[in-house]
């Protein structure tokens, strides 16, 4: 069957809503701006996306949610992504957030929700080292939690369980100097009290796939961006009395760059749009997530080599993205996600060939090449 991945008209209208408001909001300098200030995220912006009921796009109206679709709530992180925008959308919105809905409810859960749907709060879901909780108390620390100096309450994993800590006297945050813009907070907790949320089975897999895909998403609008530094340099630039952009070497590697900014597109469609069962949406939403990791930090180098020493220099936003790409691409395990896709693809070649698959024909191929 062919699927269809154009745009409906109320998502071309999404993405237009959202993009003029980063561009309004959120311009390189006001990210400038808000990285090098306390707290480092952009608290107003947050405001805005809830008072514009982007916030909580596939939590239930009944919830606060505009009960939207995986593609409606990637629609906003592609365009958060190309802005720059210094906002948890990942930590917050994609992860908590589905946390926060699925949780059977309580007046602290609800509260939060409500609040972080209204952009009036921030929930962000970490891991501990050394975590340990007695049923009242939560004791652990991370040095790296992102978003950590902006959050109001934490969702942390004991087990296969989630507690979730309302920052208290008992949390300690500090800010923590990284490579990115968006800021990182190391967290302590010495016996905050913290509630034991009660989940439907499957909810923490769900929550972590809506925050890779959210995440993904952020890659591909970045990389449609960098495109755009690259290509809008390269035409304008003269040498040798025309365009650097005729050249062949900068023709290759702009091309690699735009082949490369589409597959990202694609593969976050495609696994917005999943319907299959669990396994199938893990394996495109993970196919996602570590191609437009990796592929966002090579665009990110490319648009500055094309740039020359200019895209380098702090004074330009290119390095922005580069800095925002690596950054990102540190904060997810993508090794051990290549690994589970070698297995799904294997399985999938096993069960198509009646049990051979791919493995086997490996072997009889290596079995001739002997011969």
């Amino acid at each position: 069957m062919r699927m269809d991945l154009r745009p409906s008209d109320d998502q071309e209208a999404l993405r237009s809503t959202l993009r003029a408001l980063f561009a309004k909001h959120s311009s390189s300098q006001a990210v400038r701006e808000t990285e090098a200030a306390e707290p480092g995220w952009d608290r107003a912006l947050w405001g805005r996306l809830g008072e514009a009921g982007m916030l909580g796009a596939t939590i239930a109206g009944a919830q606060g949610g505009s009960g939207g679709t995986p593609l409606d709530a990637a629609c906003l992180a592609e365009e958060a992504g190309r802005a720059l925008a210094l906002v948890p959308l990942v930590e917050a919105d994609a992860i908590a957030g589905r946390l926060l809905a699925e949780a059977a409810p309580t007046g602290t859960t609800t509260e939060h929700l409500d609040a972080m749907v209204r952009g009036e709060r921030v929930v962000v879901a970490t891991v501990l080292d050394h975590v340990a909780f007695d049923g009242r108390l939560l004791h652990g620390e991370s040095p790296s939690v992102p978003y950590g100096a902006a959050a109001d309450a934490f969702l942390v994993p004991v087990g296969s369980e989630v507690v979730l800590a309302t920052r208290g006297t008992a949390t300690t945050v500090g800010r923590q100097p990284v490579l990115g813009p968006a800021p990182v907070g190391h967290v302590r907790f010495d016996g905050e009290a913290g509630e034991l949320l009660e989940l439907p089975e499957g909810t923490v897999e769900r929550a972590w796939l809506a925050g890779a895909l959210s995440a993904a998403a952020v890659a591909a609008g970045g990389m449609a961006e960098v495109l755009r530094y690259a290509v809008d340099y390269a035409t304008g630039r003269q040498q040798f009395g025309r365009p650097i952009g005729s050249f062949q070497a900068l023709q290759h590697r702009m091309a690699d760059m735009a082949a490369d900014a589409e597959r990202a597109r694609l593969l976050v469609l495609r696994a917005a749009t999943e319907a299959g069962p669990m396994s199938e949406l893990r394996a495109a939403t993970e196919a996602a997530l570590v191609f437009n990791l990796d592929a966002y930090v090579r665009a990110s180098a490319s648009a500055c080599q094309v740039m020359g020493g200019y895209g380098f220099m702090v004074e330009h936003d290119a390095q922005l993205h580069l800095r925002a790409a690596k950054s990102l691409r540190l904060a997810w395990p993508v090794r051990p996600l290549l690994r589970r896709l070698g297995d799904h693809v294997l399985a999938a070649s096993r069960d198509r060939d009646g049990g051979g698959g791919l493995r086997q024909r490996t072997g009889d191929v290596r079995q001739a090449n002997r011969r």
